[in-house]
């Protein structure tokens, strides 16, 4: 069994190996930007991505399959401004793929949705990468909410819940 504990970020208000099952078999994998997190075991360190690896999951996620040289530039830039960050990188193919709009079209909208967060500070020692993931979120969050309102209205509501004691039916 493998059991992953992803984006441990807040070590300090709960006690993690109080999760971690009784049995010498398996294994826990877990994921943060704390260097702490590195008590529980091995450490591995996960950079972000080259510039070559950035642009091909930019045109795989936003099913660009064979791209012209201006939209492979256009790639080039939106990349290295969203940090090189997968997480990033997927959320603006995403919603390059879904509305059906140019490379050189969403990174203008980046820029402008960028520009009206700046006044928006995500924590400092949990958001290292500050803006770009934060942004390309809420561009995909205002479609969301123009297209489908309902769907926008129940992540909503789900933000005001924690992930404890939630009933599964």
């Amino acid at each position: 069994w493998l059991l992953i504990f992803d984006n441990v970020d807040d070590l300090e208000s709960m006690k993690l190996s109080n999760f971690f099952p009784r049995v010498s078999h398996g294994n826990i994998l877990i994921t943060s930007r704390r260097q702490i997190a590195s008590r529980f075991g091995s450490k591995i360190d996960v950079d972000v991505m080259d510039d070559d690896e950035a642009i091909k999951l930019l045109l795989r996620c936003s099913f660009k399959n064979d791209p012209t040289q201006s939209e492979f530039e256009d790639a080039r830039c939106l990349v290295q401004e969203l940090g090189n960050l997968p997480l990033a990188i997927d959320q603006a193919g995403a919603y390059i793929a879904e509305l059906d709009v140019e490379i050189c079209d969403y990174h203008a909208i980046f820029n402008t949705a960028r520009g009206s967060m700046l006044g928006y500070e995500p924590p400092r020692g949990v958001w290292e990468y500050e803006h770009t993931t934060s942004t390309t979120w809420e561009l995909s969050y205002d479609m969301a909410e123009k297209l489908y309102p309902l769907s926008a209205r129940l992540l909503d509501i789900a933000a005001y819940f924690g992930s404890d004691d939630l009933p599964l039916e």
